[in-house]
């Protein structure tokens, strides 16, 4: 009989090379993947590859190791969610980049050898300006097929194949002047008004129209 599963979590940032990051019991791994079955994730005798938007750089990961499978399936504040089944061999398993594990303290040994089912959530591959991040979820279960839960990115879509889906904007995309524009170096307050024109929201501020600037470019939502 196995014995129980501790819950564990970690979160930090992971160094990526070639569209990849891993969770492994070796070394990163070498080999071409194309991630063809489901476009996000794929598993081998070594660990879970990750395919990422990013090339290269940083993108954060959280994982999360539990006794039993989640109850419910979170697919609101991702892009992609696919799930598959890995062995795991009982060495030390770890979050990996190329330069090496992504800390110290994101390792586990799961003995003995065991079967694990793993969900992982993926958001911001498609636009290098997003902040990219993943959620992977690991419960012990016995092995069954892959199965994606939510597909709605482009990268998935070219990876498996299929046509790329009509970009749908999303609603928050309206204050990414914010993001994008923003004076880092200055201190500001945002304040959003509706059913007011522009000059009624200057004159409710006191302020001299004269003297308004404008950051990005202003958008309805």
């Amino acid at each position: 009989m196995q014995s129980s599963v501790p819950s564990l979590y970690y979160g930090g940032y992971v160094d990526l090379s070639g569209h990849q990051f891993t969770l492994t019991d070796g070394p990163f791994p070498t080999e071409t993947v194309t991630f063809a079955g489901n476009g996000l994730v794929q598993a081998d005798q070594h660990g879970v590859l990750i395919c990422t938007g990013r090339a290269n750089g940083k993108v954060y990961v959280s994982i999360t190791v539990q006794p039993r499978a989640p109850d419910q399936i979170n697919i609101s504040s991702w892009d992609e969610v696919v799930e598959l089944s890995w062995t795991a061999s009982g060495d030390s398993i770890t979050l990996h980049g190329p330069a090496g594990p992504m800390t110290t303290d994101l390792t586990w040994t799961p003995s003995p050898p065991r079967d694990y089912r793993l969900r992982v959530h993926a958001t911001g591959r498609d636009d290098p300006a997003d902040w990219e991040a993943y959620e992977l979820v690991l419960w012990p279960a016995p092995p069954s097929p892959p199965a994606i839960h939510k597909r709605t990115d482009k990268l998935g879509h070219r990876l498996r194949g299929e046509p790329e889906p009509s970009i749908v904007e999303r609603p928050e995309a309206a204050c990414d002047w914010i993001r994008h524009d923003w004076q880092q170096d200055s201190g500001a307050c945002i304040t959003v008004v509706t059913g007011r024109t522009k000059a009624e929201v200057l004159a409710t501020l006191g302020a001299r129209a004269d003297r308004a600037r404008q950051l990005g470019q202003p958008r309805l939502l």
